[in-house]
């Protein structure tokens, strides 16, 4: 993402936090910074679309799920966000807490059928959650599947195997 399509940002040039670029739609980049708010680009017409937030706290990652309807955000609080794009609008929501003491979100990822989402931890935790079918609805709540066990350091990235029945 060039320094020009951050100087769209009303933000100014805040750090960027995280990047993602939409799978349904190649041309359409998500941009998270420091202020807690997400900047959606259209590539090809080198500006800005739309944006999303500010949320509670700096965003710290993002995923798609394979649709390229919905984004998750991780924040360093340790909560998860959802957004919803349909038709060119944008609908936010809150995804539980499913830890009772979670710390920042480093790192996510949807299996390729969008089935499972897994959540890193800055503490090591790594959860494995199922995605509800609905994925789509304004009451989307993910079910806790396996906390996954053993890591003391940092999870900084997560892939799931093309099949996804393993997460690494």
């Amino acid at each position: 993402c060039s320094g020009e399509l951050l100087q769209q940002s009303p933000s100014g040039m805040a750090e960027v936090r995280a990047l993602a670029v939409n799978p349904s739609a190649p041309k359409n980049l998500a941009v998270a910074d420091s202020s807690g708010v997400v900047f959606f680009y259209d590539l090809e017409k080198r500006k800005m679309v739309s944006l999303g937030g500010p949320f509670p706290g700096a965003i710290s990652s993002m995923a798609w799920h394979p649709l390229g309807q919905f984004l998750v955000l991780g924040l360093e609080a340790g909560n998860l966000h959802g957004l919803i794009l349909e038709g060119g609008n944008i609908t936010e929501q809150e995804i539980k807490h499913l830890l009772s003491d979670p710390s920042e979100v480093t790192a996510l990822q949807f299996s390729p059928a969008g089935n499972w989402l897994a959540v890193g931890h800055r503490d090591g935790q790594v959860q494995v959650l199922a995605v509800p079918s609905s994925s789509l609805s304004p009451t989307y709540s993910p079910i806790q599947y396996r906390l996954l066990p053993g890591n003391a350091s940092a999870i900084m990235a997560l892939q799931f195997t093309k099949d996804g029945t393993s997460v690494a």
